[in-house]
């Protein structure tokens, strides 16, 4: 009798292919992006804290758990750093609702809002009192986020409901300052208070740009 084949139980390399389990994708960000996450919230939290003045590169690491080189692998600064995370506290969107006195309302319900419920009332508090914000960068950057703010004058201006010539930086700090030195330093901020600003802005901004009459001489 012939002898039976013995059958063999080792694996072709056709066979490891068959039997072997897909590659799972790696689930979530990359490692590198979520420390970089972590280094700008980390810086943003801080700045909220302790404001810009003697915030180090060592300080954002330790928050963020990370080490200072990785942090120099994407910005060469400190001030890099924080104009960055800067970048994540929420903007004004502003308005069209049909007229100057209904946008600015809009816009000082929004901006009382974000100042008390995110980030933003925080780091401007701080920045507000630091030497660093006469820093080039962060003097641009809050003049960015004063963007919307001018948007509406400029609409205004569009309609005819103030002149030609009105200085829109001048009219949106003396809009929104009222607002943010309540939400600094008085009470809340509620709708009576928001309808006293814009009736105050609405009622005198006419009067204030108003062309002053010169005095006639008198014929001798």
């Amino acid at each position: 009798m012939s002898p039976r084949p013995v059958r063999s139980f080792a694996s072709t390399d056709a066979d490891q292919t068959r039997h072997e389990p897909p590659a799972v994708a790696p689930r979530g960000r990359p490692r590198s992006e979520q420390a970089r996450d972590a280094i700008l919230r980390s810086t943003l939290a801080l700045l909220e804290r302790h404001g810009l003045d003697g915030l180090t590169i060592e300080d954002i690491a330790g928050e963020a758990k990370v080490g200072k080189a990785t942090i120099y692998r994407w910005w060469s600064s400190r001030l890099a750093v924080v104009l960055d995370a800067m970048e994540l506290l929420p903007e004004l969107e502003p308005r069209d609702l049909g007229s100057f006195a209904a946008d600015v309302r809009a816009l000082l319900v929004d901006l009382a809002e974000l100042l008390t419920s995110t980030p933003l009332g925080g780091v401007l508090a701080h920045l507000a009192g630091d030497a660093s914000t006469r820093e080039p960068e962060v003097h641009e950057y809050l003049e960015r986020r004063m963007a919307g703010g001018l948007a509406v004058v400029a609409r205004a201006v569009a309609r005819g409901e103030l002149p030609d010539e009105t200085d829109a930086a001048s009219v949106m700090y003396l809009t929104v300052g009222p607002v943010i030195n309540r939400c600094f330093f008085g009470p809340p901020v509620d709708d009576a208070y928001i309808d006293l600003v814009v009736a105050t802005i609405t009622a005198g901004l006419p009067l204030a740009l108003a062309p002053i009459p010169r005095p006639r001489r008198r014929s001798r």
